[in-house]
C-alpha cells in the first residue's frame, strides 16, 4: 500500500517539477476526511474547469509493521475478530463548474487500490503490542473507482475552503487551498 502511495507520489512530483506553467491560476490543496482518515493533495484549477488530487489513507498497514502478517485468517481462530481494516491509495480528477464567485461545485473519480486487512486481538499479547494484530486478506485487494463531488468557497485572502465526498471508501472531507500565483 505504502509502495503504491510512493509511487502515485514520485508521479505526481516529476509531472509537477516539468512546466510549472499549467499551475498559473490555479490552487494548492490540503485535505483530512473521516471516517476513514484519508488525506489528500490536489490542484484545482476552477478558471480552466478541473481538478487533480491524490489521497491515502493515513493507517495504511504494511507486511513490514510489527503488528501486521501474512498467514491464513483461520490460523489462530481462537483469537477475537474485530473486523477488518481498510487501506487505500488513489489518484483522479474531475470537472469544476462555477455558479458564482463565491461558489464552485466539482465532481469526478479517484481511481485506486483498496486494501483489507483482518483485525483480531490476541489476549496473550504476543502477535501485537496491545493485542491487536493485521492479517492481510489476499482476496481483499481490489482496484476501485471512487466517485466524487464538493464545493470551493473562495475567501477574502483569494484561497479556497473545500467541501467533499468521496463514495468507495465512504469518505467526507475538508480542506483548505492556497492560489498558485
Amino acid at each position: 500500500q505504502m509502495k503504491r502511495l510512493l509511487t502515485f507520489t514520485l508521479f505526481l512530483g516529476i509531472a509537477w517539477g516539468q512546466d510549472m506553467t499549467w499551475l498559473n491560476g490555479s490552487y494548492t490543496a490540503m485535505e483530512i476526511g473521516a471516517p476513514e482518515g484519508i488525506l489528500g493533495m490536489g490542484v484545482y484549477h476552477p478558471e480552466k474547469n478541473y481538478y487533480l488530487k491524490l489521497s491515502g489513507k493515513l493507517s495504511n498497514h504494511s507486511l513490514d509493521d510489527d503488528d501486521a502478517y501474512d498467514f491464513s485468517p483461520n490460523l489462530f481462530y481462537q483469537d477475537e475478530d474485530r473486523g477488518k481494516a481498510h487501506g487505500f491509495v488513489g489518484f483522479g480528477g474531475g470537472y469544476i463548474y462555477s455558479f458564482n464567485p463565491k461558489i464552485q461545485i466539482f465532481a469526478g473519480a479517484l481511481f485506486g487500490f483498496k486494501d483489507t486487512w483482518y483485525k483480531r486481538y490476541d489476549s496473550s499479547q504476543i502477535l501485537g503490542d496491545d493485542g491487536v494484530y493485521y492479517i492481510q486478506d489476499d482476496d481483499g485487494t481490489s482496484l476501485v473507482i471512487s466517485p466524487g463531488f464538493g464545493l470551493l468557497f473562495p475567501n477574502e485572502k483569494g484561497n479556497q475552503f473545500i467541501v467533499g465526498f468521496d463514495a468507495n471508501p465512504m469518505n467526507i472531507y475538508l480542506g483548505y487551498s492556497w492560489k498558485n500565483e
